[in-house]
């Protein structure tokens, strides 16, 4: 299923329970209401006043203190900064399993205060069924009603929102015509696949002539591996194996999967500006939320990079030929020095011609050659 059509399957399933806890809630309440079931209303209105001014208080406490951070590291100036980076860098380097915990305690945190707030909304319109008695309060229990559904479907919507491979750093699956085929590159398939086996991962191996570089990423039950296609036409075969041990090896030591939870967990919680009104409960009652978890991740994902490429380069020496690999980064290396330059051969006299040429990889391969030698 596409995603666009995933997530609007999604969100019309999380409006429909919205609807169903917030009225279920207020019918609640009315029923006990209407059968006098309900002796003293006095606690109740109590209850209410109570959970709308812990709503307005969450309110502002978000809005304030995201104000108050983003204020104060707007104004930091460049040593700060950089002292604040550094300190954060040696925090994390140190206890990168602690750095780790603090992240996942932060979502953790975050869906059990989004689960409170759902309730406290619950209660609102329970208590608005109970305190229901003419039309004053008829007027003033609808409008009721329909704050605490938007601020009840954001919030819900949270649980609902499919995760949007292109929201993370990972690659995203490419199309499949960059797919590489088993029977057109039988060796390459085979060396990929020695260098899974031999990880240990046991994930279905998808291969794409894709990307700028070289890296992994788990999608369903697949490892997805893109590669440039001049690293497949310059790396020998012991090479191109010595760095696939290094790259299954994050997937081994759930560095994918960790970077995708994180992702996923930014993402559920971000305000969508091209729909505010699925957002608005995220909006009003999440951004310093929301930023704590972007801030907790971002410091993992930078600053644990390091520790992870060294597991890595651990399991490939443990495994393979560090060598093999160290030949291969110095290849690699030479492409990215060969692309960070212009050159006039791939840019105007390639699109000159009022016919562009089918072989522009080929092309690309020849004058890179050409460039090193």
């Amino acid at each position: 299923m596409k995603y666009t059509v995933k997530k609007i399957v999604l969100q019309v399933l999380s409006i429909i329970i919205t609807m169903a806890l917030c009225i279920g809630s207020w019918w609640l309440g009315l029923y006990l209401f209407k059968h006098d079931l309900i002796e003293n209303r006095t606690p109740l209105i109590a209850v209410a006043v109570i959970c709308g001014l812990i709503v307005v208080a969450l309110f502002v406490a978000n809005i304030v203190g995201k104000s108050v951070i983003t204020k104060k590291l707007s104004g930091m100036k460049m040593q700060e900064i950089y002292d604040l980076g550094e300190s954060l860098k040696s925090k994390t380097e140190s206890d990168i399993r602690r750095a780790e915990k603090s992240a996942r305690l932060t979502i953790a945190l975050a869906y059990i205060y989004t689960i409170f707030i759902i309730i406290i909304l619950l209660v609102c319109c329970f208590c608005t069924g109970t305190l229901l008695s003419g039309e004053d309060a008829l007027s003033s229990a609808i409008v009721i009603m329909i704050v605490a559904i938007f601020l009840t479907w954001g919030l819900v919507n949270i649980f609902f929102t499919p995760f949007d491979t292109a929201f993370s750093s990972s690659k995203t699956t490419p199309p499949a015509s960059f797919a590489i085929d088993e029977k057109r590159f039988p060796l390459i398939l085979e060396t990929v696949k020695s260098a899974a086996e031999k990880s240990g991962c046991r994930l279905k191996v998808r291969i794409y002539c894709y990307g700028d570089g070289a890296s992994v990423s788990v999608s369903g039950r697949n490892a997805v591996i893109c590669i440039n296609y001049l690293y497949l036409a310059l790396l020998t075969r012991d090479e191109l194996y010595s760095v696939m041990l290094h790259e299954f090896a994050h997937i081994i030591n759930e560095d994918t999967s960790r970077s995708r939870a994180f992702a996923k967990a930014v993402q559920r919680f971000e305000g969508d500006d091209n729909n505010p009104i699925v957002s608005f409960g995220k909006i009003t009652l999440l951004p310093l939320v929301y930023a704590l978890i972007d801030f907790k991740t971002d410091i993992y994902n930078t600053f644990a990079n390091r520790t992870h490429e060294i597991e890595a380069d651990k399991a490939l020496k443990e495994l393979g030929d560090p060598q093999k690999s160290i030949n291969a980064l110095a290849k690699t290396k030479m492409v990215s020095l060969f692309f960070s330059v212009p050159h006039r051969e791939l840019s105007y006299d390639f699109f000159a011609p009022e016919k562009l040429t089918g072989d522009y990889a080929a092309q690309e391969l020849s004058i890179f050659l050409k460039h090193r030698d």
